[in-house]
């Protein structure tokens, strides 16, 4: 997991911000502003879609952009809060902490999750 504290101190590091902090293979950090504009979070994108957006209260936006991949699942997995893991095809978050079968939450674009719960998902066919 990425925290939104770590996500601002690596991006400072970052040699050309607009191209955003080299994390892995075809994986960048960049800060975003929020649409009110006066206040940013971070994303981290796979390829061109940003799978994990970071916000300073602690929510976290997961989205595999329609790419169902081991990749987007690492990726979401490794930055953003919990875990994705999949069952017969279809994949579910599951909080941080012990594994319990009970918590899993069928994943869906654009679900806002913190480390220990889902907050709000959007449900789109």
């Amino acid at each position: 997991m990425l925290s939104f504290k770590d996500a601002e101190a690596l991006y400072a590091t970052a040699r050309d911000k607009e191209a955003g902090k080299p994390l892995e293979n075809n994986t960048r950090l960049y800060r975003r502003s929020s649409w009110d504009g006066d206040s940013y979070y971070y994303a981290v994108q796979l390829h061109y879609t940003d799978v994990v957006e970071i916000y300073r209260d602690g929510r976290y936006v997961l989205n595999s952009g329609g790419w169902q991949t081991l990749t987007t699942k690492d990726r979401i997995s490794k930055y953003g809060a919990g875990r994705i893991c999949q069952r017969a095809f279809v994949w579910y978050w599951h909080p941080e902490g012990a594994w319990d079968e009970s918590k899993l939450v069928p994943f869906s674009n654009d679900m806002e999750v913190t480390m220990l719960r889902q907050v709000r998902a959007e449900y789109s066919m």
